[in-house]
Formats: structure tokens, C-alpha cells, sequence
């Protein structure tokens, strides 16, 4: 039996949650980092 539709949009929305998160967390220390090289 498939599982609902809601519960397999949850969890896609969840994982993509979490790359974009991951992601975005990438990208600030990764700005930090060359904010930090310009101040010096």
C-alpha cells in the first residue's frame, strides 16, 4: 500500500528543509570567512 500523499510531501519538504539548511550554513561561514580576510 502507498503512503499518503500529505506524509510523502512532508517528508520530501523535511529533506529538502535540511539541504537548504545545510546549505545556507555553508554559505555564511564560507562569507564569514572572506568578511574576516577583507578586515585584515
Amino acid at each position: 500500500m502507498r503512503e499518503p500523499p500529505a506524509v510523502f510531501l512532508s517528508r520530501y519538504a523535511r529533506s529538502s528543509l535540511s539541504e537548504a539548511d545545510a546549505f545556507q550554513r555553508q554559505t555564511a561561514s564560507f562569507a564569514q570567512g572572506a568578511f574576516l580576510k577583507v578586515q585584515k
